[in-house]
């Protein structure tokens, strides 16, 4: 795919483009929010990290990459772990979304943004509403891996950086602040025992800013100069930032090919008044299936039964006989708008009730346009678990259990990571990969998909069954449950065609 970086100057920002490269996408531009004012160093804010943005330009010159910035206007208004877009128009996640929006406008072809989160739901779920809006992919390589793994891995990978702001207990501004990465290792796994820090400094330990890496093809950047500006001097944990005053880019290789290179790559700031014209458009298939299911809702059966507390729908109806992806879709709209009125009828907050969904389709053939049409109805937020499953000679059938009252606590805890990344596989549609809920938690489905590539794992069903499994344990690490310890239930489905591998 071809890729927008978004890039602080850190280290995560660039390792991150070093990875999706190996995953064989194409990083075609990069993307940096900054403060207002030039003299700003260190922003107040909850998404972006803004130290050494003095420096940020460079990158595009020591990658050859076209750099697009956008000046920070909003704040941080929506502090929740779930952001609400439509009541936050002076958010700074707004500036994002507008940064990203341009870049999708003057960039043909343009598919997916990689960000260098790690642990942050609150920055990557952000991100990811962002990408959902504007119909791009969000990858997020380094997302849950080990941070001592990591770290060890940027620096073997060739990450170069420097520590340009230090705010943790036991880094030292004469010692620390300036310092390379690669000599502060050792130092920070002593501080992570000692008093539980991050060493990649997911909790605001410490940021860094990257002067080369492996995919600095044409210059590296130089720090001439800098001065420390404290704003607390307290002595146990001090908080202070690098200012650079003076700095270069390094050419690599040939000094006058990779000097004319970098000088060729190009900065354009977004314009402070630039907005995208015009809204998202309908998705074409759930709006051709709402049409064509007015016919078809009469022809829906739905069964209620209510039980200790929870509401099960069974909602079955037979698409047309000429079948396909259009019939099944419409088909589809008609069943999920009979499970929804009777949710609205039954449980407060209608669809937002429901916990899981067994979706078994005629043909998997139709899995992408069912998926438009589910997405048209179930919630964008926090949508509940799913499995689809395409069995023989059942027509269209949907299940749907639900919490049935309004007291039922504690509230559901949804876990919906749409980001590619190689922690498990993302949401192939608007679905959860868990929710938990009065001590159980329900795994959407898995298939063998490499989490990191998307795509089916060779080696035939024992190689697929363990990346289930193996997927199916990371999920549960994220919903604080551990599989082979907790496990009460679990259903496997195999092909016709897999009964001979054993």
């Amino acid at each position: 795919m071809k890729v927008v970086a978004l890039v602080s100057g850190g280290k995560d920002s660039c390792f991150t483009i070093m990875e999706v490269t190996r995953f064989g996408h194409e990083v075609v531009a990069l993307a940096n929010l900054l403060p207002m004012e030039e003299g700003v160093d260190d922003l107040d804010s909850w998404m972006y990290q803004t130290v050494g943005h003095q420096v940020v330009a460079a990158l595009g010159q020591c990658m050859g990459l076209p750099l697009y910035r956008r000046c920070i206007q909003g704040t941080s208004k929506d502090q929740g772990l779930v952001y609400q877009h439509n009541a936050c128009e002076s958010d700074e996640v707004e500036d994002l979304s507008c940064l990203l929006a341009y870049c999708k406008d003057r960039i043909p072809g343009l598919q997916a943004v990689c960000s260098g989160a790690i642990a942050s739901d609150y920055q990557r779920t952000r991100v990811e509403n962002v990408c959902a809006r504007l119909g791009l992919v969000s990858l997020a390589p380094l997302w849950h891996q080990p941070q001592s793994t990591l770290l060890r891995r940027m620096i073997d990978g060739g990450v170069e950086a420097v520590l340009v702001k230090v705010a943790a207990a036991g880094l030292s501004v004469a010692q620390d602040l300036g310092a390379p990465l690669a000599e502060m290792e050792e130092k920070l796994h002593a501080l992570r025992r000692k008093f539980g820090c991050n060493v990649c400094g997911e909790g605001g330990e410490y940021e860094t800013l990257t002067l080369d890496c492996p995919a600095f093809t044409r210059g590296r950047i130089v720090l001439d100069a800098w001065e420390a500006r404290v704003s607390s001097a307290d002595s146990l944990a001090p908080v202070a930032v690098l200012h650079p005053t003076a700095f270069h880019v390094e050419p690599k290789g040939d000094a006058g090919a990779a000097g004319a290179a970098c000088a060729a790559a190009p900065v354009v700031l977004v314009p402070a008044s630039w907005r995208p014209v015009g809204a998202p458009a309908t998705d074409p298939v759930a709006a051709a299936a709402a049409r064509d299911a007015v016919h078809l809702a009469r022809d829906v059966s739905l069964a209620v039964r209510c039980t200790g507390g929870y509401l099960a729908l069974t909602v079955h109806a037979t698409p047309p006989p000429q079948g396909g992806p259009a019939a099944d879709a419409a088909t589809l709209h008609a069943c999920l708008a009979a499970a929804g009125a009777a949710l609205e009828a039954r449980c407060p907050g209608g669809w937002s009730a429901a916990l899981y969904v067994h979706l078994f389709v005629p043909a998997m053939a139709s899995f992408a346009a069912a998926n438009a049409v589910y997405g048209a109805h179930l919630p964008v937020v926090a949508p509940p678990a799913r499995a689809t499953v395409q069995p023989r000679g059942a027509g269209l059938l949907v299940e749907v259990l639900a919490r049935a009252g309004a007291t039922a606590a504690p509230a559901p805890r949804t876990l919906h990571v749409q980001s590619i990344s190689p922690w498990a596989p993302s949401c192939i549609g608007p679905y959860a990969q868990a929710v938990a809920h009065a001590g159980l938690v329900r795994f959407a489905g898995q298939i063998g998909l490499d989490p990191g590539s998307m795509g089916v794992v060779r080696g035939g069903l024992r190689a697929q069954a363990a990346r289930c499994l193996a997927s199916c344990v990371a999920v549960g690490v994220a919903q604080a449950t551990r599989l082979h310890a907790a496990l009460l239930c679990a259903t496997v489905f195999l092909a016709e065609g897999a009964g001979g591998q054993g």
